[in-house]
């Protein structure tokens, strides 16, 4: 049951992030065709670490608040679809 818990609570915090990138992308005119929205998953979590050792050193974000998307890979997706 806990486990549930915990999957259900990743798949959340990744669909509000993937949302958050798309809406950046989209103020910052880069295309994202609608097929590959289709394919993108909330439902993996290989980058989240459930081994009860948490590092929050070097975390700049306040809580609530998104992480910004990577420059260098925003200047990449916009070279590709230009």
């Amino acid at each position: 049951m806990a486990l549930n818990l915990v999957v259900a609570a990743i798949i959340l915090w990744n669909t509000a992030y993937l949302d958050q990138a798309l809406q950046v992308l989209a103020r910052e005119q880069v295309t994202v065709p609608d097929e590959f929205v289709r394919h993108i998953s909330p439902l993996g979590w290989e980058h989240i670490t459930i081994t009860g050792t948490f590092q929050w050193k070097g975390s700049h974000a306040a809580w609530g608040r998104f992480r910004p998307l990577q420059r260098d890979a925003v200047d990449r997706l916009r070279a590709k679809t230009a």
